[in-house]
């Protein structure tokens, strides 16, 4: 932390403007648009942006039940599990939801490191350890929590 106040950093990785066939009410991309109207109005600097690795499937596992970590990161949720889900399923969503609970994970880190951090995607809630729910194939906050 500066004498000015704390250093803010700001997580955000590519995968966040990834679009899908999602219900209105959850606009897809909207953590990518956010974040390049955010650069576009000066408020993130170059120097403060931090890009997250995936959660390796361990943070997964610690609060999810190992097979349906391992069946969502190959695409195999049951008919069931995908209406609770409420969107397609693909890899690409996977991967961003792995970079997701990865990203909530390093801003909780940056926020204890240097005062402040801003995590543009996360807050993916819904998941409870046996599966999916309302949008969130994990749960990145009970992750970060762990």
């Amino acid at each position: 932390m500066s004498a000015e106040g704390p250093d803010i950093r700001f997580v955000f990785h590519p995968l966040y403007h990834l679009r899908h066939a999602a219900p209105a009410r959850l606009p897809s991309g909207k953590a990518g648009v956010l974040f390049d109207m955010a650069r576009a109005g000066g408020l993130v600097p170059d120097d403060a942006v931090v890009q997250p690795a995936p959660a390796p499937v361990g943070w997964l596992t610690l609060v999810h039940r190992p097979d349906y970590v391992l069946r969502a990161l190959s695409c195999r949720l049951d008919a069931r599990e995908r209406r609770v889900l409420g969107i397609p399923l693909s890899p690409a969503y996977v991967e961003r939801a792995r970079v997701s609970a990865g990203g909530t994970v390093l801003a909780a880190r940056l926020a204890l490191e240097c005062g402040l951090a801003f995590h543009f995607a996360g807050g993916g809630h819904h998941a409870g350890p046996d599966g999916p729910g309302a949008y969130c194939l994990f749960n990145d906050v009970a992750v970060a929590a762990a």
